[in-house]
């Protein structure tokens, strides 16, 4: 559920409507699609390769432009923004991402200290300085990387530290909304649990809301309050991620559901505490704590 429900009336944090993607006037590889996120809340992207997830993540990221359709922001539009100039809006700042691969996204030339930093000098206007320095390290604090680590560059750190990297970078401009493209596929099974369980943590935090892409069900169903179901560039099924995914109305929802692979396992069921990602089981929640350890 949300951390902090909007009030009855509340227009959404993001509203899409009739959103379309063509490239080079060929079939759309999004069409008809329409959405909204409130303040705080997180919806899953789901759907086979080549379902369209990617490319609607970055139409509303404004990372390329729609061919049709609507995107607003605070009841701002901000589809017709072209992508190229969308550096210069004030609602830059406010939607970030976090990218698949923190291999592809990190600049190889900048230190971790950099990369943080750098989207504070572009958008919010800040200056080499101390007040940099301390909102950097304050940043890297809260996504549980080291001091020390800030002066390596990328190649210098392991997977889950480049991972933090990134969500750091994400949330140095206190954004409302992050858009989170795979954010864990690239990691090993055990850095994924500490870097779910990270981001659950700031969004509940920081009110933040999260667009969660991914093609894993068992993450989204522990991560999202609503799934949207894509297949073939176009919703196909929407709602609550536990009904949803307790029972499926379509037959790909069906399918994609049951091609989840299962594990019964004897665990127990533990307290939960403030790590605890959103949605998480006992039963789930107790498999991450006995199997994986808090840090990567």
């Amino acid at each position: 559920m949300c951390p902090h429900p909007s009030p009855p009336g509340t227009p959404p944090l993001l509203e899409v409507y009739k959103l379309a993607k063509r490239f080079d006037q060929g079939a759309a590889a999004v069409a008809d699609f329409s959405m909204t996120i409130s303040a705080g809340e997180s919806v899953g992207l789901v759907g086979e390769s080549g379902s369209g997830k990617s490319t609607t993540s970055r139409m509303i990221c404004r990372l390329i432009d729609p061919s049709e359709g609507e995107i607003s922001f605070e009841g701002q539009s901000i589809g017709h923004i072209p992508a190229r100039d969308f550096h210069r809006s004030p609602f830059r700042k406010a939607i970030q991402i976090v990218f698949q691969d923190p291999n592809d996204s990190l600049n190889p030339r900048f230190t971790a200290f950099d990369c943080i930093a750098h989207p504070l000098l572009r958008l919010s206007g800040m200056r080499p300085g101390d007040a940099l320095r301390q909102r950097v390290e304050e940043c890297a604090e809260r996504v549980g990387l080291a001091i020390e680590l800030l002066t390596r560059f990328p190649h210098q750190l392991s997977g889950g530290q480049k991972a933090r990297v990134g969500i750091a970078r994400a949330i140095a401009c206190r954004p409302r909304l992050l858009v989170l493209d795979e954010p864990t596929a690239a990691l090993d099974v055990s850095v994924q649990a500490v870097v779910l369980q990270l981001l659950d943590r700031l969004r509940r935090e920081d009110d933040l809301a999260f667009l969660f892409v991914s093609h894993d069900l068992n993450v989204v169903r522990m991560m999202c309050d609503r799934t949207i179901v894509l297949q073939h560039g176009r919703i196909v099924e929407q709602g609550e991620s536990r009904a949803m995914f307790d029972n499926p109305q379509t037959a790909y929802t069906r399918a994609l559901v049951e091609a989840v692979p299962h594990i019964e396992t004897g665990f127990v069921a533990i307290a939960t505490g403030p790590e605890t990602a959103a949605g998480v089981s006992h039963t789930s929640q107790s498999a991450w704590n006995s199997t994986f350890p808090t840090t990567p």
